[in-house]
């Protein structure tokens, strides 16, 4: 289990560890709702790519792989950890967002279309893609 590191030795451990390796992402969510607790989590496999130790130390001087757990964001602009996400990207960002919306609507929360909001582009297979936007 990898949560956030500690300091940059310890980002660039985390990186070297995760490097050309697959691994799974899985966060926990729950919704109370006056008494109800309803607990779910998803599961997204992650399969990093070979970065070279410049680029690890690059993303590590950029200060962002100090909040983040696993060292990494997937999301980064110019580091792209990973090669291949299988499942929820969002999970990956940090909130899989399909599942805390199907949990809301369990407990009687209808989404509401924000039009200048929009699920990010490996979102495209996603199953609440036309429903979330």
């Amino acid at each position: 289990m990898l949560g956030k590191p500690k300091d940059p030795e310890q980002a660039k451990g985390m990186l070297r560890q995760l490097r050309g390796e697959e691994h799974l992402v899985i966060t926990g969510v729950a919704v109370v709702d006056a008494g109800r607790c309803l607990t779910s989590h998803t599961a997204t496999r992650v399969v990093m790519r070979h970065y070279s130790d410049d680029e690890v130390a690059s993303y590590i001087s950029s200060g962002d792989a100090m909040d983040k757990a696993g060292a990494y964001g997937i999301q980064h602009p110019l580091f792209h950890p990973a090669s291949h996400v299988e499942g929820c990207y969002l999970n990956v960002v940090g909130l899989p967002l399909c599942t805390l919306v199907q949990m809301l609507e369990v407990v009687g929360l209808n989404r509401r279309p924000r039009p200048l909001w929009a699920l990010p582009s490996q979102c495209q297979d996603c199953s609440q893609r036309g429903t979330l936007t």
